[in-house]
This record gives structure tokens, sequence and C-alpha cells, in this order.
């Protein structure tokens, strides 16, 4: 059986029991949209219906405002601070891996919170 919190390991916390097999292979795809920047917007607003897209569209949607807050950070600041703007691109870079991770959860059908951002969430 998958644990529902995994905390105390060091893990991610593991959603994937919350949400039938039906709804995990229908919103397979949108899923995966939800971890591609803006394009998030599409599953965020279209497949309301589907709870294991909306997971992953909240997440997305995490992952897109950070972007776009470390990208105004490194094109605001890296002029005269480049130390900090060089800090933010890491973070870009960060956020990219992250991308990658979530939609490699998707394609298992897993139900995963992103790995340091589930704690400073801004959408829940």
């Amino acid at each position: 059986m998958i644990e529902e919190n995994n905390q105390n390991n060091n893990e991610v916390t593991n959603h994937t029991s919350k949400f039938s097999k039906e709804e995990i292979e229908k919103g397979r795809t949108m899923s995966i949209v939800s971890y591609l920047s803006i394009l998030v917007l599409i599953p965020y607003f279209s497949e309301r219906n589907n709870k294991y897209v909306v997971f992953h569209a909240k997440q997305g949607m995490n992952l897109f405002i950070y972007e776009i807050l470390l990208y105004a950070i490194d094109n605001i600041v890296s002029g005269f601070l480049p130390a900090i703007g060089f800090i933010a691109y890491i973070g870009l870079m960060f956020l990219f891996v992250l991308s990658i991770l979530s939609i490699v959860y998707v394609i298992n059908g897993e139900a995963r919170e992103l790995p340091i951002l589930e704690k400073i969430k801004i959408i829940r």
C-alpha cells in the first residue's frame, strides 16, 4: 500500500491512492501539459472535472509562478547585481529539473508533491 505521507522519510508526499485508475489514465496527457510552462493554463482551466489533472495543474501553476518570479529577478537584478542574477538562473534550472521529474511522475501514473516546493505552495 502506498503511504499517504512520507514526511518522516525525507520523501515527497504521495497522493496517488486518492485517484482512481480511470482518472489517472484519462488525465495523463493533460497532466503532462501541466508542467510545460505557460501551457499549464490549458489543463488548469479546461479539466476541472478530473481530480488527477487538477492536482498536477495546481503544481504546474506553482512552478509557472515561480518561473515568472525568477525570470523577473534575473532580468531586473542581473544588470547591477550579477551574483543575484546567477542565483536566479540556477533557480530556473532547478525548476526545469522539477518539471522533468514531475512529468516522469505523471508517466508512471503517480501524484507526488514537488520536492522542496511542497512546503511553499502559492496555489493549494
